[in-house]
């Protein structure tokens, strides 16, 4: 969302995200339904990659949804790893300086120092320290998310994917659990 975006308060909210602050559900309303309607408006599908925060955004999103004719469609996702599991991959990745490419930790990545993608040099995410990824899964974790997850598999709109193995094991349970 945030290359689209031309409001200069738009931007500045979206940076301030970028540095792992929670937006207001308004924001997260605006700011994402308007992308939605674009892409769909295009005949584009969508993935949503850890948006839904709160019962009020889970609830607006399943509303939103629901009122374009979309909730056949919906699958919510719930990529089932551990707190420390989530800890340390958080804490490790790293992200191109230059295109904000996203390297994750792994035997084959742990050696680069420059962004596969551009060229650019890796480092750490300003809002991935060790401090700060603490804070945001006791915010954000496993427990603050299975309530929010519930709400959408009470509605049979949920699959839990068992999110430990290569990025290529999980993406091929994601991949079967969308079809």
């Amino acid at each position: 969302f945030a290359d689209g975006a031309t409001d200069p308060q738009v931007k500045t909210k979206l940076e301030e995200m970028k540095q792992g602050k929670l937006m207001p559900d308004e924001f997260i309303f605006k700011v994402t339904f308007e992308a939605i309607e674009k892409k769909i408006g295009g005949g584009s599908g969508i993935a949503l990659d850890g948006i839904v925060r709160t019962m009020k955004q889970a609830e607006g999103f399943y509303e939103f949804f629901k009122s374009r004719g979309f909730i056949d469609r919906l699958i919510v996702l719930l990529i089932d790893i551990s707190e420390q599991d989530a800890f340390d991959r958080l804490t490790k990745r790293r992200m191109c300086s230059i295109c904000g490419y996203p390297v994750p930790w792994l035997p084959q990545t742990k050696g680069i120092s420059t962004c596969p993608k551009c060229g650019g040099k890796l480092g750490i995410r300003i809002d991935d320290t060790e401090d700060a990824m603490r804070m945001r899964l006791q915010k954000q974790g496993p427990a603050a998310i299975q309530p929010l997850f519930d709400f959408f598999k009470d509605k049979n709109l949920g699959k839990t994917i068992d999110g430990i193995g290569s990025i290529e094991e999980v993406a091929q349970r994601i991949a079967s659990a969308i079809q």
